[in-house]
C-alpha cells in the first residue's frame, strides 16, 4: 500500500509540474480586459505594498526585486524573499493546518516540488498574511489579488465553472472581491484546468495587516463546508494595495472637513455652468451647473470629517440656507 501511494504521489506530481500555468500576472497600472476601470497606481509608489511568490520555474524571472519566493516552506511561513514592497514589514503565505477533508485527511500530504506547492486528497487551505501601513477609518484600500491554481476549482461565487450556486471563498479581511477577471486558463486533463485568476477588493479603511483567503474545492467530497477544501497545485501567487483618503461627500477642498471653506466654493461658483463633478468647482452633484443640489450635499454633510487645526465646529447655517433658497427663488422669477 505504501508503494502503490508513493507511485500515485510521484505520478501527480509529475502531471502537475507538466501542467502549470506560467501566465503573466498584471501590474496595478493595468487594467486587464474584460475588468472595470479603477484607479490605478504603479508599484513602489507612496502608500501602495506588492508582494509576490513565484519561483523561477513558473516565470518569477524578470520580477520587481528577484526571482521570487519558490513555495518551499510547507508549513511554515513562506516568505516573498526577493519580490515585494513593502515598507511595513513582510507578508506570509502559509497552509492552514487544522483544516481536513472528508476522511479526516490533514495537511500532512502536503509536497513541494518544482517550485509550487500541491496537496493530494488533503486541504488547499491557503492563507496570506500582508502588513499594511494602518491608516484607520478615512481611508480606501484598492487590493489586486492574482493566483494561479492547477487542480479543484477556485470558488468565486457564481461564476464558478460547472457551479453557479457555489460560494464565494476568495476574500480579503472576510470582504468579497468586487471584479474578477480569468486571465487564461488551460486544459490539464483529469487533474483540472490551469487558471490564472485576477481578483479586486475595495476594502473600508486601512487595517494594519490583511488576511487573505482563496480556497477550492472538491466536488467530491460532498456538500460544501467552510472545513472541506480541495486538493490543487499552486504556483504563483501576488498581492497589490494602495491605500488614499476616503472622498468625504462634500469636502469640496479635501482638507477632511466639511465647513466654511466648502460652501464657500459653492456661493463663489454660484448658478455657473462648471466642469461636471469638478469639487474644486463646487459641483459635487456632476451636473454641470452650480446650485441647490450641491448647497444640499455640502449642508447635508455639514462638520462631518476632522477640522483642520485651528477651525472648529460651527452650527448648520440654517439661516443662511434660506437666504440662499430665498436668493434662488427670486433668480427665477427674474
Amino acid at each position: 500500500m505504501l508503494t502503490y501511494r508513493n507511485t500515485l504521489v510521484l505520478a501527480c506530481i509529475a502531471a502537475m509540474s507538466a501542467a502549470t500555468t506560467d501566465a503573466a500576472f498584471i501590474d496595478p497600472s493595468a487594467t486587464p480586459a474584460g475588468a472595470a476601470v479603477f484607479t490605478n497606481w504603479t508599484r513602489n509608489d507612496s502608500d501602495s505594498t506588492y508582494q509576490q511568490w513565484r519561483g523561477t520555474a513558473n516565470g518569477g524571472a524578470p520580477a520587481l526585486l528577484g526571482g521570487g519566493e519558490n513555495f518551499t516552506t510547507i508549513f511554515g511561513l513562506n516568505q516573498p524573499d526577493n519580490d515585494y514592497y513593502n515598507p511595513i514589514g513582510v507578508a506570509t503565505a502559509q497552509y492552514l493546518d487544522g483544516t481536513r477533508n472528508s476522511s479526516g485527511v490533514t495537511s500532512a500530504i502536503l509536497i513541494s516540488g518544482s517550485q509550487n506547492i500541491y496537496s493530494f486528497g488533503a486541504s488547499a487551505d491557503w492563507e496570506v498574511v500582508s502588513p499594511d501601513y494602518g491608516y484607520g477609518a478615512g481611508y480606501t484600500t484598492t487590493a489586486i489579488l492574482q493566483v494561479e491554481v492547477l487542480g479543484n476549482e477556485l470558488f468565486v461565487g457564481s461564476t464558478t465553472p460547472g457551479n453557479p450556486s457555489a460560494p464565494n471563498t476568495v476574500k480579503i479581511d472576510g470582504i468579497d472581491w468586487i471584479d474578477h477577471v480569468e486571465l487564461s486558463r488551460i486544459g490539464a486533463g483529469g487533474g483540472g484546468d490551469a487558471v490564472t485568476h485576477w481578483f479586486r477588493f475595495e476594502l473600508p479603511g486601512n487595517t494594519s495587516s490583511h488576511v487573505v483567503e482563496f480556497d477550492t474545492y472538491d466536488p467530491s467530497l460532498g456538500a460544501y463546508a467552510e472545513t472541506l477544501y480541495g486538493h490543487a497545485s499552486t504556483s504563483a501567487i501576488a498581492l497589490d494595495t494602495f491605500t488614499w483618503a476616503a472622498v468625504l461627500s462634500g469636502d469640496l477642498d479635501t482638507d477632511g472637513f466639511v465647513g466654511i471653506a466648502d460652501l464657500n466654493i459653492v456661493l463663489g461658483n454660484w448658478n455657473q455652468n462648471v466642469t461636471a463633478g469638478d469639487p474644486f468647482l463646487g459641483d459635487p452633484s456632476g451636473d454641470g451647473i452650480v446650485g441647490i443640489g450641491d448647497l444640499n450635499i455640502v449642508l447635508g454633510n455639514w462638520n462631518s470629517g476632522t477640522p483642520p487645526a485651528g477651525v472648529g465646529t460651527v452650527p448648520e447655517p440654517a439661516t443662511l440656507w434660506l437666504m440662499v433658497a430665498g436668493g434662488v427663488f427670486v433668480g427665477r422669477r427674474r
